[in-house]
């Protein structure tokens, strides 16, 4: 129940169903606000090459990861687990910062 109450239960896979199942998406979000200011200053400070390269690699691994998972029976919780899902939020937050410049890759920094 405190694990819950925190928003710390999708970190541990044998906590995350328990009490609330559904918290793990409230998890995530708390998460990914903590982690915004990070990801928002690197992207203002990277330039177009690293740019591109930084969305490249999170939809690799937003392939990747569940791909393993399968691949070599790993058996991770992707699903509900907060650093699995980091990728997609940064994507995110990179496709919003192209719009925020003009929607151009060719604005963002010099290299």
């Amino acid at each position: 129940m405190v694990s819950n109450l925190l928003l710390v239960s999708a970190w541990n896979p044998h906590w995350w169903q328990a009490l609330n199942p559904v918290s793990w998406s409230l998890i995530c979000e708390a998460f990914f606000y903590a982690a915004f200011p990070a990801v928002y200053t690197l992207l203002l400070r990277v330039g177009r090459r690293s740019h591109i390269t930084l969305t490249a690699v999170c939809i690799a691994t937003v392939f990747l990861l569940p791909w393993a998972n399968t691949r070599f029976s790993l058996g991770w919780t992707l699903y509900s687990f907060p650093l699995a899902r980091l990728p997609e939020f940064i994507l995110g937050a990179a496709i919003a910062r192209l719009v925020q410049v003009g929607g151009t890759a060719a604005r963002i920094g010099d290299t």
